[in-house]
């Protein structure tokens, strides 16, 4: 359940795409915000409307029945065309979301919280990517919300404006124009951009709230991931080659700060967890995860960060390093081991910003599914 509240206190209505039937024109192509997927005899029906010259091509794919799906790969744009230029005025994401693999669904099931003509912001689920990655088979939120909304430039990596973790939860804003990227973009460069999670972490966090300063480097020694930046493996960093590591391996450490506030004290599965909402200050990548485990509190379902994982433990700590409430190796191989193929536990709860374009104070919620 995802909510909106605007400025001054007025409760903004909870929009979540399926109450409402609008289509607007992007770039001259009708697009509908809430597509009715159509049976084959409509699409027979719309093929009959359609250019003669273009006739013989869809109805061969029609006839190939599920080869369809892989030909519209490879067709996608002269169907996109085709469906623009039919009289009726059948909407393009009609037919996309219908028929184009793998991505369809996420398009019709979008947790839509808010959008207008400038942004959209839309709750993500667990286990999906923010934007493509290199297997294109698997579906991403970047090109549900391309698919159902459009953009002004026509592509969608100029709709991205930030992005969440596979495994993390909640609420991303995407940039429908070019004026609200530009926009957003300077938003979150001037860390004008209030963003709150919600997480549980393994064990009990004794302070009720607190600051975790730590910078951030790249691990040399368990690549692709970070880990708290350390004289000792900064020095390190002047032995290794360029060519041999990669120049961003070589960054200089990013400084990092995260805030947190215990919400409340729990028990899961007789394992003693804590309810915590963070604040992501400075946004480094997995800044989060690296934190929470810098303190000796991982957070519950970290399969890469957490008890076992593959990045270095303790966030790149010692054990002596850690404060004196921190959960025990044999506590967080248990929590791990209660959640062993459950969703990581941490939810984008909350985002905060002034629009883009009216500049009006903007403000969302959603809840988390643990």
């Amino acid at each position: 359940m995802s909510t909106v509240a605007r400025a001054g206190g007025e409760a903004g209505k909870e929009r979540d795409g399926a109450a409402r039937h609008e289509t607007r024109t992007v770039n001259g192509l009708g697009r509908s915000k809430q597509p009715t997927p159509m049976s084959p005899s409509s699409f027979q029906v719309a093929l009959e409307h359609a250019r003669p010259a273009s006739r013989p091509k869809l109805g061969k794919a029609l006839d190939a029945g599920v080869a369809l799906l892989k030909l519209l790969t490879v067709i996608f744009w002269t169907v996109t065309e085709l469906v623009y230029v039919m009289p009726s005025g059948l909407c393009a994401c009609h037919l996309i979301n219908t028929l184009t693999p793998p991505h369809f669904p996420l398009c019709q099931d979008l947790d839509v919280v808010y959008e207008d003509e400038h942004i959209v912001v839309v709750g993500k689920p667990s286990g999906v990517l923010t934007i493509p990655g290199k297997d294109a088979s698997n579906p991403s939120l970047n090109q549900a919300v391309f698919d159902r909304f459009g953009s002004e430039s026509g592509r969608m990596d100029k709709m991205v404006v930030h992005r969440l973790g596979m495994d993390t939860s909640g609420l991303v804003v995407f940039a429908r124009t070019d004026a609200a990227l530009r926009g957003m973009n300077s938003l979150f460069r001037s860390r004008k951009v209030t963003r709150k999670y919600e997480a549980l972490v393994c064990g009990h966090v004794a302070n009720d709230s607190g600051s975790i300063d730590l910078p951030l480097m790249r691990d040399y020694e368990h690549p692709p991931y970070m880990r708290v930046s350390t004289d000792d493996h900064q020095r390190a960093l002047v032995d290794l080659d360029p060519s041999a590591v990669g120049k961003k391996m070589l960054e200089a450490p990013k400084p990092s700060v995260t805030t947190y506030a215990v919400a409340n004290r729990e028990d899961l599965d007789g394992n003693d967890v804590t309810r915590l909402t963070l604040t992501s200050v400075s946004g480094r990548t997995h800044q989060l995860n690296v934190h929470c485990a810098a303190i000796g509190h991982p957070i519950v379902g970290d399969v890469v960060y957490g008890a076992g994982g593959d990045a270095a433990p303790n966030g790149g700590l010692e054990e002596g390093e850690l404060p004196g409430d921190k959960a025990s190796a044999e506590l967080q191989s248990a929590v791990a081991a209660g959640c062993a193929g459950k969703p990581m536990c941490v939810h984008a709860k909350s985002i905060s910003f002034r629009h883009p374009i009216t500049k009006e104070e903007l403000s969302f919620e959603s809840n988390a599914s643990f």
